[in-house]
């Protein structure tokens, strides 16, 4: 009598081990691919947090520095003053506050004065103070042998942009990568005093007209231009920015949208008065304006002092 096994059990014990195999298998790659994935969204979701933090720091300090609040009127009794004092340092007007540029409807740069620098935590027997005070400039560059773009970052006390425009003057660093579009707007508000209706008749009543509500209006660009460019309306830094950003996965197969919201803190509201004759608040005081305007330790003297 002989012992073995037969061909369709064999073949049954083939069929099962295949099916085991395949099972195993599937589950092994599920498994691989899973991983891979939430590596990938822990990766994004790192460049994406330091994508939003480094911009909202930057953006909580936009600022128009004194220098770029000067009128024409103001420039010219600096330089006058030049002229019969020689102590006396005629200020130079600050172009540029504000400025950003697209290219094939997606930003090419941005850039502007804040107040919030990054922090350099050195201490050394010469070490030159750093001033809390800067200004920032993005630019997007194109990656090599890939469709993607980098987001470039340069800071300077120097506030100035022309240092900026020069390759190697001013150090850059990468903020992120893998950025196929980015898209901008700017938002402000317009509020626009009514003109007073006062009595027609010389025997009406001389009471003292009612001030209507003011207009309200909202704007938005896609490009923040240069000021004579612009709206004369429009104030020299916007109320709010909001970034349209379109980022790739490691392997640019799949697109990852990204929505960010800014205001600016130091933003006010330009108002424009009906009466052409007449002048009113600016967005951003003036030169003037920040002359007139007491301190604090001014305003809180006591009674009895000087």
């Amino acid at each position: 009598m002989r012992f073995g096994f037969t061909l369709i059990e064999l073949l049954i014990s083939i069929f099962l081990s295949s099916m085991i195999a395949i099972v195993l298998y599937t589950s092994f790659f599920s498994l691989n691919r899973s991983t891979r994935s939430v590596e990938d969204r822990i990766e994004q979701d790192l460049r994406i947090s330091l994508l939003q933090n480094q911009l909202e720091r930057d953006i909580a300090g936009i600022f128009a520095p004194y220098a770029a609040t000067l009128s024409e009127k103001e420039q010219k009794s600096t330089t006058e003053l030049k002229k019969t004092d020689t102590s006396a340092t005629p200020i130079k007007p600050l172009k540029h506050l504000f400025l950003s540029k697209n290219q094939q409807q997606s930003l090419s740069s941005l850039t502007f004065i804040t107040n919030n620098p990054m922090r350099v935590y050195e201490y050394a027997p010469n070490t030159k103070v750093k001033p809390f005070i800067a200004r920032v400039v993005y630019t997007l560059t194109p990656e090599r042998g890939t469709q993607g773009f980098t987001l470039m970052r340069q800071e300077s006390d120097q506030l100035e942009l022309e240092p900026f425009e020069k390759a190697g003057t001013i150090r850059s660093y990468e903020l992120v990568t893998h950025i196929k579009q980015i898209k901008t707007e700017f938002g402000y508000t317009i509020i626009e005093k009514q003109k007073e209706k006062m009595p027609e008749k010389p025997g009406a009543s001389k009471e003292k007209p009612k001030e209507e509500k003011p207009k309200i209006e909202y704007a938005t660009e896609l490009e923040w231009v240069e000021k004579e460019k612009a709206n004369k309306k429009r104030p020299l830094i916007p109320e709010f920015i909001i970034l349209d950003i379109r980022l790739w996965n490691n392997d640019y197969s799949q697109e990852i949208p990204i929505v960010l919201r800014f205001e600016v803190p130091s933003y006010q509201s330009i108002v424009s008065p009906a009466d052409s004759a007449s002048t009113d608040v600016a967005s951003t005081p003036t030169a003037t304006d920040m002359k007139a305007t007491p301190t604090v330790q001014q305003a809180e003297k006591k009674p009895g002092q000087k």
